[in-house]
């Protein structure tokens, strides 16, 4: 029933001197950026997905299982059937902090092997200025091989754009190989949105140091603002954020006790041993030893406490919150916060504890720590689950107070189905207003609203914003809201207490996520709702489904996604008038995901959708009701000894 625009699922011929048989695209090295490109490719085209690790290609194998177009595998001979290889696998460091390529090398030499007479090869890892070229240059020549280089831009953790919608740079060695440049084009063309075409190889290059080169010298900048500040006693993040105010000539960034990850620390080495760059390398130098430097300050901070608060012989006990590079990631690499742990640990002055349940506790550092892993306090953080969400202030982490739901009944009720994506109505001629990521400053707004239209909505809340800015679970206005839109008729679903990928957490983070949920509006309300939403629509694979299913909740999804989070009201106008006109309304209905929390959909877009369904013919239902599902199969009640309702 959707009716945005979608790229065919056939798969597209390439140019006519590019056609070499059926494409099969191979992708050497699946990391983080493999995987993606492996994704992205096995849309339009058979992929295989090559990689030397075993234990990853165990993890791969068993993520894609029934999926036809990818083949994962260890064994080079597997790549014989390919006809263009992509290659994104890390770009290092050795000793001394020199360029490491042995591992472009070692996919250089499988790619020699196999490739043939116009099969594509494009290096899409970062590399210094000139390596493609020396590279692949003769290899393109002697062969007759369209080669090139397209930088990667994945960030870890970023939900949006969409791999896709990322602005894709792309170059060719033309000038070895005529038509290399169309081939190249043509072949991103099919599965990213937007490709960027540069005249050659070293532009490509360049482009990406650049651009990540240049937040390496913005952080240090920052912090050594936040240095700054501390003679003045000023807050600097304060100074951040008030300077990230400006809409123009200005790039937030904000102090930190470091860089990680494989590009940052990293990248500064490939661009200056190709180029004289003082200002780079004094910024690289000053990052390299920022998380030494940080902990010192803590430590020295943490002994003059203990000197004069404490007796002498006191040990104080420090929490480092993260060790993964960045938020909500396994990956240690040049991780300040394990840089941190290591030097406070080998100081020896406090004990130490770590809290992130993503590493692998393969670090010595970790392995000698896991018995003190995290805090005793389980309302916050408690071993072996840990603080899943510690990307999220602290108040976010506490379990609210309430009836405890681990143990209700969760038997399939009803006939609508369960361990499944519901992304139609049952029940024709209506349209299901949902609204998601409330309660917020406009939600009483929008009910009014809709008060006013004689108009039935759902809402999928997230948990913590119902407790919000840190104050007492029963007394902050939020709760109020909560209770408004059951009086008035609305139906309530959940949309997790974290607001975080599901996808991306195991199965026993999922549930204590909804868990943490339940017992917010369990506490307020006296029941749980049986609907849920999963944000960023982040709940695809078969496990997620099946613990939800377990969980008893129906996954509801939509049809219409106005994608209002965009403030293009233009197309989200479009996306639902030309949604509701594609049928008339006695043959259709539809599911209209929107967001609470941007003003211009409260005051502006909701009614205007109104209006045009009434047009053409449409009545407004709630998801339950679209789905003609009785209203008693909407939520499960708690026992009402434990429950607490504030009327």
């Amino acid at each position: 029933m959707v009716l945005t625009k979608q790229r065919s699922t056939e798969t597209p011929e390439l140019p006519s001197h590019n056609l070499i048989g059926i494409p099969i695209i191979a992708v050497i090295g699946v990391g983080y950026v493999g995987q993606h490109l492996v994704d992205l490719f096995s849309s339009r085209y058979g992929v295989i997905g090559y990689d030397v690790s075993p234990s990853r290609v165990e993890q791969l194998r068993r993520e894609y299982r029934g999926v036809n177009r990818i083949t994962i595998s260890n064994d080079p001979e597997t790549l014989k059937v390919a006809t263009h290889f992509l290659i994104s696998v890390p770009t290092c460091l050795g000793p001394n902090n020199t360029i490491d390529l042995s591992h472009m090398q070692s996919a250089l030499k499988i790619v020699e092997r196999y490739a043939r007479p116009r099969s594509i090869v494009v290096i899409e890892s970062t590399v210094a200025v000139g390596t493609t070229r020396a590279l692949l240059g003769k290899l393109a020549r002697s062969r007759e091989i369209y080669a090139g280089m397209s930088p990667e831009r994945i960030d870890p953790g970023r939900k949006w754009p969409p791999a896709q919608a990322i602005p894709k740079i792309v170059s060719a060695l033309e000038d070895v190989v005529p038509g290399s440049q169309r081939a190249i084009e043509q072949l991103y063309r099919s599965v990213f949105e937007n490709v960027i075409s540069v005249t050659k190889p070293e532009v490509a290059e360049m482009t990406k140091l650049y651009e990540n080169c240049q937040r390496t010298i913005a952080i240090a900048y920052a912090n050594e603002m936040a240095d700054a500040c501390v003679n003045f006693g000023i807050d600097p993040f304060e100074v951040a954020h008030t300077a990230a105010s400006k809409p123009f000539g200005y790039l937030p960034v904000f102090p930190s006790p470091g860089i990680g990850g494989h590009c940052l620390p990293v990248n500064p080495v490939y661009f200056m041993s190709t180029s004289n760059m003082p200002l780079l390398q004094q910024a690289h130098e000053t990052m390299s030893v920022r998380p030494s430097k940080v902990a010192s300050e803590v430590l020295a901070s943490i002994l003059e406490d203990n000197h004069r608060a404490h007796k002498p012989n006191h040990r104080s006990r420090v929490l480092v919150v993260g060790v993964g590079f960045k938020p909500g990631q396994s990956d240690t690499s040049h991780s300040p916060g394990l840089q941190l742990l290591r030097f406070l640990h080998q100081s020896e002055k406090v004990d130490v504890m770590f809290c992130d349940p993503f590493p692998s506790l393969d670090y010595d550092i970790l392995q000698r720590l896991k018995q003190g892993y995290c805090t005793s306090d389980p309302r916050f953080c408690s071993a072996p689950t840990c603080l899943f969400e510690y990307g999220l202030p602290c108040y976010k982490h506490k379990f609210p107070e309430g009836f405890n739901t681990s143990n209700l009944d969760r038997s399939h009720i009803g006939d609508v189905v369960y361990g499944k994506r519901i992304t139609e109505c049952k029940k024709k001629g209506v349209i299901a207003l949902t609204y998601d990521d409330g309660p917020c400053e406009w939600s009483s707004d929008l009910l009014d609203l809709l008060k006013k239209n004689g108009i039935k909505a759902t809402f999928f809340v997230v948990g913590w914003r119902i407790c919000n800015r840190g104050k007492d679970f029963m007394e902050n206005e939020y709760t109020a809201i909560i209770e408004r839109i059951i009086d008035e008729g609305h139906q309530i679903g959940s949309h997790t207490w974290s607001h975080k990928s599901m996808d991306e957490m195991s199965s026993e983070h999922r549930k204590r996520d909804m868990l943490k949920m339940e017992l917010a509006l369990g506490n307020i309300l006296g029941f749980v709702p049986t609907y849920w939403r999963p944000p960023f629509n982040a709940c695809k694979t078969k496990e997620c489904l099946e613990d939800l299913g377990v969980l008893g909740y129906h996954t509801s999804i939509w049809d219409i996604n106005t994608k209002d989070w965009a403030g293009d009201y233009a197309y989200a106008e479009d996306q639902f008038l030309t949604s509701i006109s594609s049928a008339p309304s006695s043959e259709s209905s539809w599911i209209a995901v929107l967001h609470e929390t941007h003003e211009r959909t409260v005051h502006g877009l909701t009614q205007w959708m109104i209006d045009r369904g009434r047009e053409q013919g449409y009545e407004f239902a709630t998801m339950g009701e679209c789905m003609a599902d009785p209203e008693e199969n909407w939520y499960r009640y708690l026992p009402s000894i434990n429950t607490f309702h504030p009327k």
